[in-house]
């Protein structure tokens, strides 16, 4: 079960992915190239590393700004 932090960071800049999937499934995922997630048009060039560092600041930037993590 993703925490509100995760679930955040991945709804900020995917606009697909299996809800039923970790966190780290989801990167994982991204790095693999997965045709089952879809990141928000503004970053889809991005390659995948940058990808998942950019969701990974969010999250932390989340946790920081609203609380520790649940």
């Amino acid at each position: 079960m993703l925490t509100k932090f995760e679930h955040f960071a991945l709804d900020e800049w995917l606009s697909e992915y299996p809800s039923n999937m970790s966190f780290q499934n989801v990167l994982d995922k991204i790095y693999e190239e997965d045709e089952g997630i879809t990141p928000w048009e503004m970053i889809e060039d991005y390659d995948a590393l940058t990808i998942i560092e950019t969701i990974m600041n969010t999250k932390s930037h989340a946790e920081r700004v609203f609380g520790e993590a649940a």
